[in-house]
């Protein structure tokens, strides 16, 4: 620790600095009052400071007013030092700013107590310090949701203050720091099962099904496991069969091993997302490969036009809105062509 001694005895200084050196602090003399204050106005300046009482220029209690005055923030752990023990001029002195008060002649020892429990003040200040201040930037990152917001009953889309109306997570969102992750509960599980199991054959035989006129083989990548057997069982109604991953780099291991024509990923996935799953299968079947690369289809609950254009500027080649609509993935469906024999 360095420590500011001054007095204007060269004696006392010795005494000090002979007593503080043993005990590792860094001693630091000024001869007078307004050397020690300049000392103590400097940018590194000491965090403690021993100051004698009566000294030239500026007594301690002064030095000790100037500097709470002027840094009313900044930690100083001050130490008058002085003969003088009547009570008032105890309380004169704690009054001014100083932290402890020393009578002389006093022990070695006791110097260094008082001047640990001021080593130890000063490590509890910078520490509840730096957690205000972590906190301040934890405070100034939240935001919160209150008042009265317009909900539509039917969708429960949310109307913003400019007339437009978002999902609800969309809008949770945008005004908080919150991010949601897309499942599906049991019971929105089973009722979309119930009308997978009701879809009408003759919704699509008209033309056969879109697997006979498109024989794609699919890669559907999800972390959330509900919603892989739904994206599963929608292809499945529509006649295709998909493998199935959890992340973007298992997507790279499958690419790796066998041939795909179009890829449906999740943007958001731990490991690997997405976007970064699109960039590295853009870079490793570019050039003359580029005409077998699988088509890349983004999976996402957020339907910005902003969203949407990250997904094209990560790679993707089209976009599916969550939940999934099956008659909007079998339209994305039939612009894929087989790419696997080329």
């Amino acid at each position: 620790m360095r420590v500011l001694v001054a007095d204007d005895d060269p004696l006392a200084v010795e005494v000090l600095t002979r007593t503080l050196v043993p005990a590792q602090h860094e001693v630091i003399c000024a001869q007078d009052g307004g050397e020690a204050l300049a000392i103590l106005q400097q940018p590194d300046a000491p965090s403690l400071a021993i100051l004698d009482w009566m000294m030239p220029v500026l007594d301690g209690p002064d030095v000790c007013r100037l500097i709470r005055s002027e840094s009313p923030n900044t930690h100083r752990y001050l130490i008058l030092v002085t003969r003088r023990d009547a009570r008032e001029d105890i309380v004169a002195g704690l009054a001014a700013g100083a932290d402890d008060y020393l009578v002389k002649p006093f022990h070695q020892g006791e110097l260094l107590a008082r001047v640990s429990v001021g080593v130890r003040m000063l490590a509890l200040q910078d520490g509840l310090a730096a957690r205000v201040a972590e906190l301040e930037v934890t405070l100034s990152r939240v935001k919160q949701l209150s008042g009265l917001l317009p909900i539509c009953a039917y969708c429960k889309s949310i109307r913003t203050d400019d007339n437009y109306w978002l999902a609800v997570e969309e809008y949770i969102s945008t005004h908080s720091n919150t991010q949601f992750s897309h499942g599906v509960c049991p019971p929105c599980f089973q009722r979309i099962a119930n009308e997978l199991d009701e879809y009408d054959a003759k919704d699509f035989v008209r033309s056969g099904p879109a697997s006979a006129r498109a024989p794609l083989r699919l890669l559907l990548a999800d972390d959330n496991v509900i919603n892989r057997q739904v994206g599963a069982a929608l292809l499945a109604q529509l006649g295709y069969t998909a493998d199935v991953v959890a992340n973007g780099a298992e997507v790279l291991s499958a690419l790796e091993v066998g041939a795909y024509d179009a890829v449906l990923l999740d943007v958001q996935m731990p490991v690997m997302d997405g976007y970064e799953a699109a960039r590295r299968i853009r870079k490793a079947w570019s050039g003359s490969r580029e005409k077998a690369r699988p088509r890349l289809i983004a999976m996402t609950s957020n339907e910005r036009p902003a969203d949407q254009e990250r997904c094209f500027e990560a790679g993707m080649d089209d976009f599916l809105a969550k939940p999934l609509d099956i008659e909007i993935l079998r339209a994305k469906l039939e612009l894929c062509a087989p790419r696997t024999s080329l």
